[in-house]
């Protein structure tokens, strides 16, 4: 079952998000530095489906040239429904 899509690009430190389904759920994108879990990156696509893809820049908080696990999460309201698997990627 495809909830959602997460991508990433480094140069930039850019995120997207897409909802793929009209359930209610909203999908959020989760990055944090390996070995560090208390500084999160979240990129929350609140507009459902027929909003395409929502854009997130984190290229001024984000340091260069660090480990960063992401995950694609699906929450209905402040609930977590499902968790994607977390894929380490480097800034």
């Amino acid at each position: 079952m495809t909830l959602g899509k997460v991508c990433f690009r480094a140069k930039g430190d850019k995120f997207w998000v897409k909802d793929y389904r009209s359930d209610g759920m909203h999908i959020v994108m989760r990055a944090m530095y390996s070995g560090n879990p208390q500084t999160k990156f979240d990129c929350r696509d609140y507009k459902g489906k027929r909003a395409g893809w929502t854009v997130c820049k984190f290229s001024r908080q984000m340091k260069e040239n660090r480990r960063i696990n992401i995950n694609a999460l699906a929450y209905k309201g402040n609930d977590l429904k499902y968790a994607g698997r977390t894929v380490t990627v480097n800034s």
